[in-house]
């Protein structure tokens, strides 16, 4: 589901501010990483720190400060 919510609603916004396309993106990297799957789960994080450095959670938290609170 994550990843359809990537694919197809990826440039999308809640009305917090939040983007779909990153918040998804972390939450699948932090799935990733706890199921093992390291070297996707940093990919992941890499492309929401490159590509959208400025992306919030729902409550205003920077999405590269929890990918680091799990070590990604």
């Amino acid at each position: 589901m994550l990843r359809r919510a990537i694919a197809s609603y990826g440039d999308s916004w809640y009305g917090d501010g939040t983007q779909v396309g990153p918040y998804a993106r972390t939450i699948l990297a932090v799935d990733l990483a706890r199921a093992g799957r390291t070297e996707e789960a940093k990919a992941l994080a890499a492309e929401v720190r490159t590509l959208f450095p400025g992306a919030v959670e729902h409550n205003g938290a920077r999405l590269a400060g929890s990918l680091g609170a799990e070590g990604l």
